[in-house]
């Protein structure tokens, strides 16, 4: 990938941390969180390995990924949940807003 794909590819890894925050009334960490929580398929504390690899390394993975971005949001909407119920109300509910709505009561 040359640098000037790698710039963008970052930007858009940073954006979307920004969108899930704001959507989600969260603060960037645990925004993030909830994107590699997505990425990586995990509940629960991240393990240090994930945390602490290179941005690049969680793009590789992202890119072949289906609705992440609303699977994180409603992981960091609701950090409690694990990420198959998250999968669950997003089979059931689509549409990224009313998803939200329906955890939120």
């Amino acid at each position: 990938m040359s640098l000037a794909a790698l710039v963008l590819v970052s930007d858009l890894f940073r954006s979307t941390i920004a969108m899930i925050a704001l959507f989600c009334e969260v603060d960037t960490f645990e925004a993030r969180t909830a994107l590699l929580r997505a990425i990586y398929n995990v509940d629960g504390q991240l393990p240090d390995t994930i945390t602490n690899a290179a941005e690049s390394e969680h793009i590789s993975i992202a890119v072949n990924l289906r609705r992440m971005l609303p699977l994180a949001a409603l992981l960091a909407a609701d950090s409690s949940r694990s990420v198959e119920e998250a999968k669950g109300i997003l089979d059931t509910t689509p549409i990224l807003r009313q998803a939200l709505a329906s955890i939120r009561g």
